[in-house]
This record gives structure tokens, sequence and C-alpha cells, in this order.
């Protein structure tokens, strides 16, 4: 699992499928959700997928457009 990011709420690809994340409270140190889009584009999901090794958050996602 990528690093702890923060204390908020972060975005990780785990092992969900290609259209879906993980949000993780606590930086990714907390609970996993279950495997949903989470509001995420698809562009911004796919980033989340090419960086499994990152917790995105969603401000880092942000400047992804659709």
């Amino acid at each position: 699992m990528a690093e702890k990011n923060g204390n908020g709420i972060v975005y990780n690809c785990s092992d969900c499928g290609d259209n879906y994340v993980r949000m993780y409270a606590f930086g990714g140190e907390g609970a996993g959700s279950p495997c949903e889009a989470w509001g995420l584009n698809p562009k911004q999901i796919q980033y989340v997928h090419d960086n499994p090794d990152v917790n995105h958050t969603f401000e880092s996602l942000a400047e992804i457009g659709d």
C-alpha cells in the first residue's frame, strides 16, 4: 500500500476494477471503502490506477479534467 498522505481522505486503486477506486481515511491509514467512482471523473480514476504507489488527495486530482 502507498504511504500516508496527509490526514484526510485519499483515493487508491487498491484491488478495484478499472472504473473504481477506494477511499481511505486518515491519509491512507484508515479502513478502505467499497470500490466506487466516488465522484471522480474517468480521467481521474485512470490517473489513480496509473499511479497506484500514491495515495491521492482530491486536491491533487482536481487539476485532471474530464
